[in-house]
């Protein structure tokens, strides 16, 4: 199978210009990868979605109230919001961290589409983790479009965001999105493999779809079969099950097996009255054929019900088909049925 190519849309975030090493700032890290580790660009697949942890970073000192604002209605026709956590410290909610139960509050929505605000408060303060950073809340994107999209992630306009740090001091960020597109069109999906059908391209998600497999010739008393060396459909062996099969009236089943009568016990291409004998000793006596003196000393409880009655010839028809002795075919040529 043919590498597919790949076309590559990015969203990325880039950190506000000029902050120096300690000065506090946002940073972003995606979610469920385990430890922490500040990325200034992320990549997702057209419709899917990525959840990203947002941090104030070198935060160093304990906080009474913070928060930020997240912004990409400029965005908005190739990333979504999909939904939103608060830092609960009981987890039960968005990522855990250092924040009081109840004192988070996520607005969508605050200035129009593409827009949200955080603003979490803690009376006590709260504390920085080891590396001196605060995590504010979780928001969860999805790509809808072939673009790069930009999310700026800033203090909260016209009003005072963190206490007791000074909101001049903290530094922005802007996050930029790749997103990463597999195909744009059907070619792009082509493996060139003839067996398993032409694939194509769900251009809405830039996914390619698997193709349909090619041999099928509505024919339901025909087996389909693609030879994966010629490339080719065959439809040359006969799909019955059984002699009771509709298709062993079909010339596409004319000796073939499965519509063979399966009374020739003997296997010498004849039903014929020396077949009895290999029956009963294959099958047993029972009080249809060949009678038990004793009916316990019977092997005939097809159905195992532990009585030898009428249901044990139902059984039997069902598991060891026709024959001239035993529910006979319409007709027997040789040793196959043959029906009206």
């Amino acid at each position: 199978m043919k590498n597919l190519p790949t076309i590559l849309c990015a969203v990325i975030i880039i950190f506000g210009a000029g902050y120096a090493s300690a000065q506090p700032h946002y940073q972003v890290d995606v979610a469920g990868e385990g430890g922490k580790s500040f990325v200034n660009e992320v990549d997702i697949s057209v419709c899917n979605q990525e959840t990203l942890d947002i941090y104030l970073a070198d935060a160093d000192a304990p906080q009474i109230a913070g928060g930020c604002w997240i912004d990409f209605s400029s965005s908005t026709a190739d990333i979504v919001y999909v939904s939103a956590g608060r830092a609960f410290t009981d987890g039960s909610e968005g990522p855990t961290g250092p924040w009081d139960p109840g004192t988070g509050v996520l607005v969508n929505e605050p200035a129009g589409p593409g827009t949200l605000m955080y603003v979490v408060a803690n009376l006590s303060g709260a504390s920085p983790d080891g590396d001196g950073d605060l995590i504010i809340g979780s928001i969860t994107l999805e790509s809808v479009g072939s673009h790069d999209a930009t999310v700026t992630i800033t203090t909260i306009p016209a009003v005072d965001t963190w206490i007791p740090i000074d909101d001049a001091s903290v530094a922005s960020a802007a996050l930029v999105i790749h997103q990463i597109c597999g195909c744009m069109t059907d070619a792009d999906c082509d493996d060139g493999i003839f067996c398993n059908g032409v694939e194509d391209c769900y251009e809405e998600c830039c996914l390619c779809l698997p193709g349909t497999p090619p041999c099928d010739d509505g024919d339901p008393c025909t087996v389909n079969d693609c030879d994966w060396d010629t490339q080719t459909c065959n439809y040359n062996d006969c799909a019955a099950t059984s002699q009771f099969d509709p298709c062993c009236n079909e010339p596409i089943c004319d000796g073939a097996s499965s519509c063979y009568c399966w009374g020739d016990f003997d296997c010498d291409e004849d039903v014929d009255a020396a077949d009895i004998p290999i029956f009963l000793g294959d099958f047993g006596r029972s009080q249809y054929f060949n009678p038990c003196t004793n009916e316990n000393d019977c092997n005939a409880d097809f159905n195992c019900d532990g009585n030898v009655d009428a249901d044990d010839l139902t059984k039997f028809l069902e598991d060891f088909g026709r024959s001239q002795f035993f529910n006979p075919c319409p007709a027997c040529v040789g040793w196959r049925c043959v029906y009206p």
